[in-house]
């Protein structure tokens, strides 16, 4: 069936899609385009946000060390071996600090494997999400730890609007002294993955020639 063309705008908000548009008598063939919500109309010019974009990857895990999980002082996990870093994300290997170089919605999955080496006291090991030193709200995950020889793992997944220059950092702790806790190699990994901008800004495109505005996209 046929669409108007607010039908076909409205779907351009919604989603990242190319449409073919009859060109507006405003604009020229080669024009780049933006959506003038004051106006109601394309007009000639670029946007300010790039909105939905290309999905990039980090991905890393801990293969060949362990780390001591105690009471006395929270732990920041390390990576040794990254598998996937896109442009965008900083992290040097054996470190934890992951920095996001661009601002987005990003989705964090994080594992966590430990194992407990001596000890029987009932205990358990909280493990959470830090961005620049600040708690992440609703990361926090446990794994009880309780009797000599147990493993035992938990997976935290959250999606997180992200500021530019932000440090990702998951963090472990033992609730109570008695039992030697440490990680587990190979148990241990991260993945992030950017799902959007942060300030999607309107509607954008560009004319080709024969009278048709296309490749509007939406963020």
């Amino acid at each position: 069936m046929p669409y108007t063309f607010d039908e076909c705008l409205k779907a351009a908000k919604d989603y990242v899609n190319t449409w073919f548009i009859r060109r507006p008598d405003n604009l020229s063939d080669g024009d780049t385009i933006i959506w003038d919500a004051s106006e109601n109309e394309f007009v000639p010019g670029t946007a300010s946000g790039t909105g939905q974009t290309d999905i990039t990857i980090f991905s890393a895990h801990n293969h060949g060390s362990t780390q001591s999980i105690t009471s006395a002082a929270d732990v920041a996990i390390t990576y040794d071996t990254e598998i996937v870093k896109d442009t965008g994300y900083t992290h040097t290997a054996g470190s934890s600090g992951i920095t996001i170089t661009n601002a987005g919605y990003y989705i964090v999955t994080c594992d966590f494997g430990v194992a407990v080496s001596a000890g029987t006291t009932v205990s358990y090991v909280t493990t959470w999400l830090d961005l620049s030193g600040t708690e992440v709200e609703g990361s926090r995950a446990d794994i009880n730890v309780h009797t000599n020889g147990v493993r035992g793992n938990c997976t935290i997944s959250k999606i997180l609007n992200i500021s530019a220059g932000a440090v990702l950092k998951p963090y472990a702790r033992l609730s109570t002294a008695g039992n030697t806790v440490a990680t587990v190699a190979d148990r241990n990994r991260i993945s992030i993955a950017k799902l959007s901008d942060s300030t999607p800004t309107g509607v954008t495109g560009s004319v080709i020639g024969g009278g048709v505005l296309a490749t509007i996209t939406s963020f």
